[in-house]
């Protein structure tokens, strides 16, 4: 009986060996082939990024478009796509040598927008084509500030003359020119910058220049004070009816007496 239990248990392991190698030869080569078809897939992947294209220029400065002109003189094979939006916005001038296209790009973007009062904010950015040479087509767009474009800069001319002239007829002076410019910056005395104001003393005349909200403002306290100017003169004018009808009154209770 222990003779021929023996038997089967060592056939059974005899049978197992083979098809145990064969699993683990299997799964050997299984890891093997994911282990490269990774490595495979990161060296694609490092391939595809490759090293960014080096400009070197030397611009002196204008729009963008010119600026794009430049660069593709510089290397021509670059691919740049500049929307309309933006062909028309100052580039400050630049010197570059061996600079990434990328990161060139980008720092134009940047000093860009805030250069003069355009409003506009750029943005550059690239996509790889999925083409054999893998080409980056940069682009180069635009949109406007929502501050900007809701509050846009503008220059107005206001005349002063009502506010500071006196009115001898009623005995009522004129505000001064200072107290009316004082009100007008406290108008703007939570922006960050207040508007600009000049006044010209022979012809009476404000010129502004600032934000519709800043100007708008400064209207509002122009019209604030010109109403109580005109307050002032009706309080006046009230006073004086009503001495003279005293004195109407006065004068016939005197007449009623002497007769």
């Amino acid at each position: 009986k222990e003779t021929t239990m023996f038997i089967p248990l060592t056939c059974r392991l005899m049978l197992c060996l083979p098809l145990l190698a064969g699993f683990c030869l299997a799964q050997g080569s299984g890891a093997s082939g994911q282990e490269k078809a990774a490595q495979e897939k990161g060296a694609e992947a490092i391939a595809a990024k490759g090293p960014g294209v080096q400009v070197s220029l030397s611009f002196a400065g204008g729009t963008m478009a010119q600026f794009v002109a430049a660069v593709r003189k510089a290397e021509p094979k670059v691919n740049i796509v500049v929307s309309d939006s933006v062909a028309a916005v100052a580039v400050p001038a630049l010197e570059v040598s061996d600079a990434e296209l990328g990161q060139l790009l980008e720092s134009v973007c940047e000093a860009s927008s805030s250069v003069g009062d355009t409003g506009m904010l750029l943005r550059c950015g690239g996509q790889k084509l999925r083409s054999a040479d893998r080409a980056t087509v940069y682009s180069i767009t635009g949109r406007w500030n929502n501050r900007a474009s809701l509050d846009p800069v503008e220059t107005i001319v206001l005349s002063l003359n009502r506010l500071t002239s006196d009115d001898p007829l009623n005995d009522i002076k004129g505000i001064e020119i200072d107290t009316i410019l004082s009100a007008i910056e406290a108008s703007s005395h939570f922006d960050e910058e207040g508007p600009k104001m000049r006044y010209h003393k022979d012809s009476g005349l404000l010129f502004l220049h600032g934000s519709v909200r800043q100007l708008k403002r400064a209207r509002d306290v122009l019209v604030t004070l010109e109403e109580d100017q005109d307050v002032r003169v009706r309080l006046a004018e009230q006073l004086k009816r009503q001495l003279r009808a005293a004195g109407r009154s006065g004068a016939s209770a005197g007449d009623k007496q002497g007769r």
